[in-house]
């Protein structure tokens, strides 16, 4: 039975979006779904009384109807699901979005709710459609943010250091680019670095670990109160990162990090090598552009 006929969009969208909700829907174990043979062309093009006869000859007991539509940069889909007995339709599914990218979480959404009358969305995630009826909502989208940033600085072998900062971050959903430039210091002693760092958030959901590293350019200046007439021994050059974290509130505009690195300096001070580990809490501020998305769900 031909699915998802497609309107104001290239032909060969078609297939490939079948075979993806077919993926989507297997994947919840609840149905599954099949599709007609496909010979690098588009689908021909069925009313519903000849998908339901092409149904009752596979010998199933549904069959789906979908339509894919685009107005200018607004993305229609609507999917209805019939019985194959009387033609009744027991579930449908309206979904809209301002571009093709959003399709993918749309079909996962619609593959997940899939003749269920009780909507509901992967928990917690920030990148599928909501389960909410009706509504307009968000969509979280690649944002930067920056805030101060308040930590401490343990060198191995050494005394705490209080620090602050300024974290950016560049957040494309799959990865968090950060820009961290800090200070710590205890007395007269400072470590200081601006680097560039590299996480990866362990889910998409809005409160996530995250690990990674960066690479930096940091200086330390060691001032020994036990010998104050010995001037201080200062270094700096290239610093390499890596630790981890959490994040909450990921697609709020206020986002609240802890996080932890180890540092470990290329570079010697008084002939050696001082790496050590910050800990960190940022709070950041961003703004986004909001989008309007509808889903309307309906069960028969």
């Amino acid at each position: 039975m031909p699915f998802f006929e497609v309107m104001n969009i290239q032909d060969e969208y078609q297939y490939s979006l079948a075979k993806l909700f077919q993926k989507y829907v297997s994947d919840q174990g609840k149905y599954d779904i099949m599709l007609p043979g496909w010979n690098n062309e588009p689908y021909p093009k069925e009313n519903k009384e000849q998908t339901q006869s092409k149904a009752r000859e596979l010998g199933v007991p549904f069959f789906i109807k979908g339509n894919l539509n685009a107005l200018g940069d607004l993305i229609i889909v609507t999917v209805s699901m019939f019985r194959t007995d009387n033609g009744e339709e027991v579930w449908n599914a309206l979904l809209k979005a301002n571009k093709l990218d959003d399709l993918d979480p749309i079909l996962i959404t619609c593959a997940k709710n899939l003749g269920e009358k009780n909507v509901s969305s992967t928990a917690n995630d920030i990148y599928t459609v909501t389960e909410q009826e009706g509504k307009e909502l968000r969509e979280v989208e690649t944002k930067i943010s920056s805030g101060l940033l308040l930590g401490g600085l343990i060198p191995f072998g050494s005394t705490f250091s209080t620090g602050l900062g300024i974290l950016t971050t560049y957040d494309n959903r799959n990865i968090i680019y950060g820009l961290d430039a800090s200070i710590f210091f205890q007395g007269e002693s400072q470590e200081g670095h601006l680097a560039i760092t590299v996480d990866y958030p362990f889910t998409s959901s809005k409160n996530t670990g995250y690990a990674g590293g960066g690479l930096g350019y940091g200086f330390i200046s060691i001032h020994d109160e036990t010998y104050p007439t010995v001037e201080e021994s200062a270094n700096g050059g290239l610093m390499l990162m890596a630790g981890g974290g959490f994040i909450l509130n990921r697609t709020a505009s206020v986002r609240l990090i802890f996080g932890s690195r180890i540092l470990v300096p290329l570079f010697k001070v008084n002939d050696k090598i001082t790496p050590g580990i910050d800990f960190y809490v940022a709070v950041n501020i961003s703004k986004r552009a909001r989008r309007k998305q509808t889903y309307d769900v309906n069960m028969k």
